[in-house]
């Protein structure tokens, strides 16, 4: 019978565990335990960032109800497009992992806008029509200025993604 030694130590992050045994049954549990402890990560991570996302539409929601009506700012503004506001969810559901979740706009011409604000110079805003365009602007840092119009069908252009994964490296 072979004894799998084990010696736990705490971690604020999570539980460490060290192996001492060398034996073939003692090898196995070792990968055993790190296999599970990958999976329990990328679970929590995939969770994680899924209550993230369900935050930023929820937000974004609460944004397109303030303005649904006609005049919603009292100078004249047209109501958000619901197509705006499906292709701001769709753009959601596609930022890259681990940029933070975007302040939300509508625009006088009911127009949604998503803005990343990280400091004096560095920043970033995208206008969604519901037209599957995307107009984007950004300060990236000194003397580094982005904007242009991309068509946005199947993924968030390239253009828009490399400048956001500057601003957010």
């Amino acid at each position: 019978m072979t004894l799998a030694a084990l010696k736990s130590e705490f971690s604020p992050a999570r539980q460490q565990t060290r192996f001492l045994g060398i034996s073939p049954e003692s090898i196995e549990v070792r990968k055993q335990v790190r296999n599970a402890t990958l999976h329990l990560d990328e679970a929590v991570t995939s969770q994680t960032m899924i209550a993230q996302k369900r935050h930023a539409i929820a937000e974004l929601i609460q944004t397109v109800r303030q303005s649904a009506r006609p005049n919603w700012d009292g100078y004249g503004a047209d109501p958000v497009k619901p197509e705006g506001f499906m292709e701001a969810v769709r753009l959601l559901g596609q930022l890259p992992v681990g940029l933070p979740n975007p302040e939300f706009e509508v625009l006088a011409n009911g127009d949604i806008a998503l803005e990343w604000h990280l400091r004096k110079g560095h920043s970033f805003i995208i206008s969604l029509s519901g037209e599957s365009l995307i107009s984007y602007a950004g300060l990236l840092g000194p003397g580094a200025k982005v904007h242009g119009t991309e068509y946005f069908f199947e993924e968030i252009p390239y253009p828009v993604v490399q400048s956001l994964l500057r601003l957010f490296p």
